[in-house]
């Protein structure tokens, strides 16, 4: 995954959801499992694209994780599968099996607004669960972005809900994605963040060799909130 997971010595912080502390650490069962789900939500943090999660074998193959829990009387094993049972059973993780090349691996995610909409997209068929995969193996490799510097240079000053709306897109899409799309957005002159929001939603439907930005939905169209990606959850 070309994410380096020994968090020691480094100096930036994580973003733990709120239900971390309202939700899950009232029944956390103990202390070892408690570190489990840090090292999940650390981990995942650190990594991007369309698909921010971790396998189970990933963790399994943690040489920092089984080093903080090598005094415990548990397996390894064990500690895991509770703690990542614990935390989707409080909604912090969202739990997903996927079979690739024939062998089932259980991922999971932060449960979030970019992560609800790829798994909703995946089980309704409208995104490739390979594609998507490869996109984010593909992503670790590049230049990470600023999606807020991107947005004031192109577009202007941020709002909060603007703010809100481009931390889920940076969480759903591939920044090289991102990046393109603004690109293309103003070379277009069409300086507004739902015209982007467009271009990644088709991107993720029919891929990023389809197509011309003049395909996009019309800005006026009254059903244009029932042909983007998520159209299926949104009723007349």
């Amino acid at each position: 995954m070309n994410v380096s997971e020994n968090p020691r010595g480094e100096s930036e912080g994580i973003r733990l959801p709120h239900t971390f502390f309202s939700d899950y650490m009232p029944v956390a069962s103990s202390l070892s499992e408690l570190k489990v789900v840090l090292y999940v939500i650390y981990m995942i943090n650190k990594k991007s694209g369309v698909l921010p999660g971790i396998t189970t074998a990933e963790l399994s193959d943690s040489k920092y994780l089984k080093d903080i829990l090598s005094t415990e009387a548990r397996s390894f094993e064990d500690i895991i599968q509770a703690a990542l049972e614990s935390a989707a059973s409080t909604g912090i993780l969202l739990h997903m099996p996927i079979t690739i090349a024939g062998k089932q691996e259980d991922v999971y995610f932060l449960n979030n607004g970019g992560s609800e909409k790829a798994i909703a997209g995946i089980r309704n068929g409208k995104l490739n669960l390979m594609e998507l995969l490869q996109n984010r193996e593909e992503d670790t490799n590049r230049e990470e972005i600023n999606i807020f510097t991107l947005y004031e240079e192109n577009i202007g000053i941020l709002t909060p809900m603007i703010a809100e709306q481009l931390k889920e897109a940076q969480q759903t899409y591939p920044a090289s994605w991102i990046k393109d799309a603004f690109q293309e957005a103003s070379s277009l002159n069409k300086r507004n963040w739902r015209y982007i929001e467009r271009i990644l939603e088709r991107w993720s439907q029919e891929g990023r060799e389809h197509g011309s930005s003049g395909r996009y939905i019309k800005e006026n169209d009254p059903d244009r909130y029932f042909k983007g990606k998520y159209g299926h959850i949104v009723r007349r």
